[in-house]
């Protein structure tokens, strides 16, 4: 009989791919998994989110609206709570894990002491500083869910240093990464060709926020006027505009090879901050397997993935390396490291890993169990 797992999602289904959908799908090869996820009106209504086709096992939680009304979060919270204990004890889990500090709080009490308790921390949340949750509310959350977990993951290591500052027991914790997800591509055009005279198009996958740089885009198109910007991905805050800077709708993931298949290089135009300094971007990944060159901001947590990107710390910097691929757009990487990278990189090799860890867990617990009835 598989071991049961609650996978409680802090994103709708229907939100772009990324961590938390990625690693539901591989543990739900291994253990009998149910994913409570919020349903999000906003998003629906303003047309952002798409298929994410998948049999894995999924309930919704409804909201109460509208969540700007401190009342209404209140009872949100409360709600939620009510739910997530019905489901503790309908699917009766030897695992429960949560994928954001906002569970914390709410699940901690409710999950039975021989339940092993995993908190996935793929950012940090803390950092956001939007959102209908109160920062000081998080933190508190995020303190119960680190202390009472049994099993830690970070997605980055400066997102490990940081959770371990704010208390998390260090013998508990463990990295896992970020990864590559679907079918490596085999392509037979060579990477970085395009039609000859025509302009240089540069694209971006992912959410379009307030993380953007876009004072850095804008500068690199009034240079440079054969540039144009193609940005792919759900807004959730204010953009900037110009002629040949060009927002398309979010897209499901099995659909980016051929929208990428257009451009002639990718890029990472993330402003460098707190919140971004602890991200391992999933959509680098991705552009590796695109067969593309990539462009990025430097900063240090992404610096191993130097064989595979080419980094810049100004605008200056950003408009000479576009201005670099433009001359010459040959492929930083041979296709042998790009295979190796991918196959090593894959959602099915962090998975695996994190089956090793929760097995062992899984099994102290037991252990415990026997001891005590003993």
């Amino acid at each position: 009989m598989r071991r049961r797992m609650l996978y409680l999602m802090h994103v709708d289904w229907g939100w772009i791919k990324q961590r938390p959908h990625f690693l539901a799908e591989e543990l739900s090869k291994t253990f009998d998994l149910l994913v409570i996820y919020p349903f999000s009106y906003r998003y629906r209504a303003q047309g952002l989110l798409v298929r994410n086709a998948s049999a894995v096992r999924r309930l919704p939680f409804f909201s109460l609206l509208p969540q700007c009304l401190p009342w209404v979060r209140r009872a949100n919270r409360f709600l939620l709570k009510q739910c997530l204990r019905a489901a503790v004890r309908w699917h009766r889990p030897n695992v429960v894990w949560i994928s954001s500090p906002m569970f914390g709080a709410m699940i901690a009490d409710v999950v039975p002491e021989k339940t092993a308790l995993v908190y996935d921390c793929m950012d940090d949340a803390l950092e956001f500083k939007v959102g209908v949750w109160d920062e000081e509310i998080l933190a508190a959350s995020e303190r119960v869910l680190i202390r009472k977990a049994s099993v830690v993951f970070a997605s980055s290591r400066i997102l490990a240093e940081r959770l371990i500052a704010r208390g998390c027991d260090a013998k508990k914790l463990c990295v896992i990464r970020n990864g590559f997800g679907g079918e490596v591509l085999r392509r037979d055009e060579p990477p970085g060709s395009r039609p000859k005279g025509g302009p240089f198009k540069i694209g971006y996958a992912g959410t379009i926020s307030h993380w953007i740089d876009f004072e850095a885009m804008l500068h690199c198109l009034e240079r440079m006027p054969d540039l144009e910007f193609h940005l792919i991905g759900p807004v959730t805050a204010p953009c900037a505009s110009h002629a040949r800077l060009f927002l398309h709708t979010a897209i499901s993931h099995e659909r980016l090879p051929e929208a990428a298949a257009s451009f002639d290089c990718m890029i990472v135009p993330f402003k460098r901050n707190a919140l971004i300094e602890a991200v391992d971007p999933v959509k680098i990944y991705d552009y590796v397997n695109f067969r593309k060159n990539i462009l990025s901001v430097r900063y240090p947590e992404i610096e191993r993935h130097a064989p595979f990107v080419h980094f810049y710390r100004t605008e200056e910097e950003m408009l000479d390396l576009i201005a670099a691929l433009r001359r010459d757009n040959r492929l930083k990487y041979s296709e042998k490291e790009r295979v190796d990278f991918l196959s090593k990189s894959s959602w099915e090799q962090r998975t695996v890993r994190i089956t090793e860890i929760l097995g062992l867990k899984l099994l102290r617990t037991a252990d415990r169990s026997v001891g005590a009835r003993k």
